[in-house]
């Protein structure tokens, strides 16, 4: 939970499942290795039960590549819970046939967009526009973009201004301090590993992989892997 991260995954939460209202788009950000994709894929999990969730996570997608990807999840998790889709309109593109899955569903989707960063402008801007068609209907389906802190920098530039604005919640992912840092090092040994013993870092090594790691998950699991 360090660095913000419980009280981020707390409030994540809580915007997509209790909000009230149109909640506009939700905007996480992070440095490269603070961690976003395990954050994804613990929301994810808590939200698999309630919602139909679809993680996408590739860079530089063109906008057909990312939008056909969201058709064929939504496809599969339908009929995996028995669902019959009417066939899609032989003029329809890809942003009628997702909302016209999402409605037959009837079932609040949440689309976690990874490396958002990387998005084309017109890649944004087709969410922005499935967004809001989607807005008006009881909130059936909600965007996180997740990204470096490149995305905050795109979307504050007056090319993304109607995008902007759509985004409605900012959350940051914050570098782990020392403290921090030992009580992820115990906690993913033992969820991730098995481990059942004490503490297995001295204060000193921790202090060495702390500074060395730069508060970032991805460098303290290489560093302590290697210890």
């Amino acid at each position: 939970e360090g660095g913000g991260r419980g009280a981020t995954l707390d409030a994540l939460i809580y915007v997509l499942t209790h909000g009230e209202g149109e909640e506009g788009m939700i905007a996480l950000t992070g440095e490269s290795g603070s961690g976003k994709t395990v954050l994804c894929q613990v929301l994810a999990k808590w939200l698999s039960e309630s919602m139909r969730v679809i993680y996408f996570a590739k860079k530089n997608p063109s906008k057909e590549d990312l939008l056909r990807s969201i058709v064929d999840e939504l496809k599969f998790q339908s009929e995996k819970e028995g669902l019959v889709l009417p066939p899609p309109l032989a003029d329809a593109d890809e942003l009628q046939e997702i909302f016209a899955v999402v409605q037959a569903g009837d079932r609040q989707v949440v689309l976690l967009i990874d490396e958002a960063h990387t998005l084309a402008t017109e890649t944004l801007e087709a969410l922005r526009l499935l967004y809001e068609r989607a807005a008006s209907h009881h909130k059936l389906l909600q965007i996180v973009l997740v990204g470096e802190p490149g995305l905050e920098h795109a979307l504050a530039s007056q090319q993304f201004h109607r995008i902007r604005k759509a985004v409605c919640h900012r959350y940051v992912l914050q570098l782990l301090d020392r403290e921090a840092a030992g009580e992820y090092l115990l906690y993913r040994m033992r969820t991730v590993g098995g481990y059942e013993g004490s503490d297995i870092f001295s204060p000193a090594a921790l202090r060495f992989i702390d500074g060395a790691g730069g508060g970032l998950l991805r460098q303290l699991n290489m560093l302590a892997v290697k210890s």
